[in-house]
């Protein structure tokens, strides 16, 4: 287009959590769970994610109905939530004892809520390479038998609030021209 333009966080990264607060509703999910959210059927995942609760010594929570026979069959000691809308969503992230998800949007609220997590992408997913710009030692390949997990230690939340704040910058300058 002729001219330079620049890389923006995606917006979910724009808010506070405390915005994200007013959606939250309660799961009806006690207890220490592993959250796992996909949107598709891969088998693989599931495999990974069973390892992980076994390894860790957690009960798994799935999001999608629509594969929840699927999951059952490869997933022990599973359950669902009863309700499931965004809100909901949102508390099994914030109130999980570890996260894997098959999404951008799973992976950015488990860095926002300061999860232990391990994103279970596909190598060449271009929509996490903005997860190398403030996690240190990011990538998207799985070493060995289970995927690389993330603590909060892991994120730059000094290169993060730098993004937010150039993003922010950058998008109001925008809407003013």
């Amino acid at each position: 287009i002729g001219r330079n333009v620049p890389y923006v966080l995606d917006p979910t990264f724009l808010l506070e959590l405390s915005d994200y607060d007013r959606l939250e509703q309660p799961s009806g999910i006690t207890g220490d769970y592993l959250f796992f959210y996909a949107i598709g059927p891969s088998i693989r995942q599931r495999i990974l994610v069973n390892k992980m609760a076994k390894k860790l010594g957690l009960k798994v929570v799935s999001w999608n109905p629509q594969h929840y026979v699927l999951d059952k069959l490869l997933i022990r000691n599973l359950v669902q939530p009863k309700i499931q809308n965004p809100g909901v969503w949102l508390n099994l992230i914030k109130n999980a004892k570890f996260v894997m998800p098959a999404s951008f949007h799973g992976s950015v609220f488990s860095v926002m809520y300061g999860k232990d997590f391990s994103p279970l992408a596909r190598d060449k997913d271009n929509r996490l390479e903005i997860f190398k710009e403030f996690i240190l030692n990011y990538k998207t390949l799985q070493n060995g038998d289970l995927p690389q997990i993330f603590t909060p230690d892991d994120v730059n939340t000094k290169r993060l609030e730098e993004l937010k704040t150039s993003s922010l910058n950058y998008l109001r300058s925008a809407l003013n021209e």
